[in-house]
C-alpha cells in the first residue's frame, strides 16, 4: 500500500518552518496509523484462514461471523480514515498554493516599482508601450534624460542623485495629463506614454517645452544647502511609426547612453 506523502511544491519561502514540520508529521501520523490497520487486517486474514480450516464445529462457526464482523468494521475504518486524511492533505495544498501564488504576485508588484522614485519600472513601461503600438497613431512615447547626473552623483553622492531624480520625476507630473503615464527607464532617464490628438509637431513642442524648464532642486550637504540647477534632454517618438518594442526600446536606450555621457 503506498504512502501519503507532504503536498508538491511547497513554496521555497513559507513564513514559517513549522507548517512544512507540521505537515511532514501529519503525513506521517497518517502513514502510521493507516500501517497498523492494514497489519491488524493482516493478522485478522491468517485467523479468518484458521477458523475456517475447523469450520465444522458449530461454536467456531459463531467467532467466524464475529470476526468477519470484525475484519469488515477495520476495512471501512481504513479506507475511511485515508480518505479524511487525503481530503486534509488536499486542503492544506490547496492554502500552500493560494499563499504562494499572493506572495509571488506581491513580489512582482514590488519588484516593478523604482525604490528611488517610486514610479512604475522599466518592465511595466515596455508593456504600456506594447499596448500603446497597438491603439495606434495618437500615441507617443517621451523620453527624457537628466543631463549630469552622473557628475552629481560623483560630486556631491548619490543621496544627492536619488533626491534629483524623485524631484524630476514629481516635475514631469505636473505638466503632463492625467491618462498620461509616467515610468522611471533606466539610470537618469524617464518615460511617459501619452496619447494626444494633435499633431506630432505640436506634440515634439510640448515636449520639449517640458524638457526646457529648468530644475533647481536643494540638497544638503554637510552644513549647507546647495541648488543643483538641472536640465533635461528629450526624445519624442511616434508609436504609429513603430511595430515592434525591441527596435523602440533600442532607440531609447540608445538615446539615454548618448545624453547621460554628457
Amino acid at each position: 500500500m503506498p504512502e501519503l506523502s507532504l503536498p508538491i511544491n511547497l513554496p521555497k519561502k513559507l513564513k514559517t518552518n513549522k507548517l512544512r514540520d507540521h505537515l511532514a508529521t501529519v503525513a506521517q501520523a497518517v502513514t502510521g496509523i493507516c500501517s497498523a490497520f492494514d497489519n491488524c487486517t493482516m493478522r485478522l486474514n491468517a485467523i479468518e484462514d484458521e477458523v475456517e480450516a475447523a469450520a465444522g464445529i458449530e461454536s467456531v462457526r459463531v467467532l467466524r461471523f464475529r470476526f468477519e464482523e470484525c475484519l469488515q468494521g477495520l476495512r471501512e475504518e481504513t479506507r475511511h480514515r485515508r480518505e479524511e486524511m487525503a481530503q486534509f492533505l488536499a486542503q492544506l495544498q490547496q492554502q500552500i498554493e493560494a499563499t504562494q501564488q499572493a506572495d509571488s504576485q506581491n513580489s512582482n508588484l514590488t519588484s516593478e516599482i523604482d525604490p528611488v522614485s517610486g514610479l512604475e519600472g522599466r518592465t511595466a513601461a515596455e508593456r504600456a508601450v506594447s499596448a500603446a503600438i497597438v491603439r495606434g497613431n495618437t500615441c507617443y512615447a517621451a523620453l527624457f534624460v537628466l543631463d549630469r547626473l552622473h557628475l552629481i552623483n560623483a560630486q556631491f553622492g548619490y543621496a544627492s542623485g536619488d533626491r534629483v531624480l524623485r524631484e524630476y520625476g514629481q516635475h514631469l507630473k505636473a505638466f503632463l495629463q492625467p491618462k498620461d503615464r509616467l515610468f522611471r527607464w533606466t539610470g537618469p532617464a524617464f518615460l511617459v506614454v501619452m496619447e494626444r490628438g494633435d499633431e506630432p509637431v505640436a506634440v515634439q513642442t510640448e515636449i520639449q517645452k517640458i524638457a526646457g524648464f529648468k530644475l533647481e532642486p536643494v540638497v544638503q550637504i554637510g552644513n549647507r544647502s546647495v541648488v543643483l540647477p538641472v536640465v533635461s534632454s528629450s526624445l519624442m517618438l511616434a508609436l504609429a511609426e513603430t511595430t515592434q518594442l525591441a527596435d523602440l526600446t533600442s532607440r531609447l536606450d540608445a538615446f539615454t547612453g548618448q545624453q547621460a555621457r554628457h
